[in-house]
């Protein structure tokens, strides 16, 4: 979201509830964690007036399932007043193309992936390490949730994963 004084906030969508991390950059190359954020179900509006400070361009990254406390994650690279939610809007609209995994979980060196598809459409799986891809496959869904599994060899301490309906 943008304004006259630059960028003051961003609006996601999500299906549950989840805590993600606010990345920015001003390069696209560099990233750094700015603020922990809760997301809700339904499309969340997060509303800093100082967000332009941090960069122009900005990332989510999923970081777990459900409101996690702040105060057992990563540090960031801002201090904690700015690190907090400062506004939440929840507004009705229709899912973007984009499609959150509903869980991920570690099992001995492997990384499962589930999200909800729809039989019959395609989807790319795609890991991140700082904007450059570093793993990718795709799937055609056959029922309603689709699991993929990865080898977690490789993948970035703090990645993003992003889901992707193919049309």
């Amino acid at each position: 979201m943008s304004g006259d004084h630059g960028i003051s906030g961003i609006q996601f969508y999500h299906d549950d509830y989840a805590t993600y991390v606010l990345e920015a950059s001003s390069d696209l190359v560099t990233w750094s964690r700015k603020a922990y954020l809760y997301g809700d179900p339904g499309t969340t509006t997060w509303m800093n007036a100082n967000l332009s400070q941090w960069g122009r361009f900005f990332r989510l990254g999923y970081v777990a399932y459900g409101h996690l406390p702040f105060t057992g994650l990563p540090p960031l690279d801002v201090g904690p007043a700015l690190a907090r939610k400062t506004s939440i809007k929840r507004t009705t609209i229709a899912a973007p193309t984009a499609v959150l995994p509903a869980t991920v979980g570690l099992q001995k060196g492997r990384l499962n992936l589930a999200f909800n598809t729809a039989p019959g459409h395609r989807y790319q799986v795609a890991v991140y390490d700082r904007g450059r891809l570093v793993w990718s496959a795709q799937t055609v869904a056959t029922q309603n949730r689709t699991a993929v599994t990865l080898s977690s060899s490789g993948l970035p301490a703090l990645g993003l994963i992003q889901t992707t309906e193919v049309h």
